[in-house]
């Protein structure tokens, strides 16, 4: 597959108005802009620039045209690209409008959320990796994942971890002292939550430590307050995949 190095899309049809575009090298994801909703169009444009179908690469679909979703899922499928849909996660939790793969992106900047996109040819020893970064003016979350027979987190705010994103979710950040992963798990037992997978990630011994847990319910809300009031544990959340 030939993908430009710059920001300037690729095109095989019009140069007026082509029906498809591709933005940034396919070695960690790209950005692919739609322009029609023909999907007989969109295959032959794929045909055209895609010599192999086995690529497996994770892709941003851009488009202002509605789509038709599952069809136009399934045609990507076929040509070994892998919708994902970062801004429709974030944004689903926060808007009570519809949001899908396609319009998320258009969504988020007339919301004023701003949008950076980077590429880089180091994979990190996988065949492609996806890395997600949030700011606001108070904090920050990055989160990185691939595809490995399935979806897998593989680090959070840099520290690596090994999880799979499903079903009711916890996050803690905590200092990593004997007594404090107890300390978590006896809270959530208190109110009948059982872990059913737990992760745990640090930088050094002793410094601030992350953990991940899938559980079996969903934790209460005043739960989290009372697990961010106990000793060492910095902050936490919960979430539902």
């Amino acid at each position: 597959m030939t993908i430009s190095d710059s920001d300037r899309p690729l095109a095989t049809t019009s140069a007026d108005s082509p029906a498809m575009a591709f933005f940034g090298k396919m070695l960690t994801f790209s950005r692919v802009q739609l322009n029609t909703n023909d999907l007989g169009t969109i295959d032959a444009q794929l045909s055209a620039t895609i010599d192999n179908k086995n690529t497996n690469t994770p892709v941003i679909i851009d488009s202002e045209i509605e789509q038709d979703l599952p069809a136009l899922i399934d045609l990507l499928w076929s040509w070994g690209l892998q919708p994902i849909g970062v801004l429709k996660g974030i944004l689903d939790s926060i808007l009570n409008s519809s949001v899908n793969t396609v319009n998320s992106l258009n969504m988020a900047k007339t919301r004023g959320i701003k949008i950076t996109e980077g590429k880089t040819d180091n994979a990190k020893g996988y065949d492609s990796l996806v890395k997600v970064r949030a700011k606001s003016t108070k904090d920050s979350f990055s989160a990185e994942g691939t595809f490995i027979h399935e979806p897998k987190i593989v680090k959070v705010n840099e520290y690596w971890v090994d999880v799979k994103p499903s079903g009711n979710m916890f996050i803690a950040k905590y200092k990593d002292v004997p007594g404090t992963i107890g300390l978590i798990g006896t809270k959530l037992g208190e109110y009948k939550v059982n872990v059913g997978i737990m992760q745990v990630g640090r930088d050094v011994a002793g410094g601030e430590a992350i953990m991940i847990l899938t559980l079996d319910h969903p934790v209460p809300d005043k739960v989290i307050k009372e697990l961010i009031d106990l000793d060492y544990v910095f902050d936490a959340t919960k979430l539902k995949l």
